[in-house]
């Protein structure tokens, strides 16, 4: 983007910096890099995507009391939702994975 059509930090209202700042976060959760794999670069941008999440809250905090610390608990029950699901398709798949290899062992 050309930077003259970049809106100035100080022209970035609260709810965007705080709608970025969780676009962000959704791009980590996406993120298929395994723990074993992951750098030291790696891990300081995970701690960055996430200072940014907890300054964009307080940010929001500041202009409207109690907006900010909401919306990282929704995005909170969300992510634990989003990851309860996965889990339990991942559970359906290695029950269904278990169940082929028993038919294959009896044949």
């Amino acid at each position: 983007m050309d930077r003259k059509l970049m809106p100035r930090a100080s022209q970035v209202s609260p709810i965007q910096k705080y709608e970025a700042a969780v676009d962000e976060y959704k791009s980590v959760l996406k993120d298929k890099v395994h723990p074993k794999n992951r750098t030291a670069a790696y891990d300081e941008n995970l701690k960055s995507v996430l200072n940014r999440l907890m300054d964009a809250a307080d940010t929001l905090d500041n202009e409207n009391p109690g907006a900010g610390v909401f919306g990282l608990i929704i995005l909170a029950l969300r992510t634990s939702m989003a990851l309860k699901d996965k889990n339990i398709e991942l559970e359906v798949r290695v029950r269904d994975l278990e169940r082929s290899i028993k038919r294959m062992e009896k044949k």
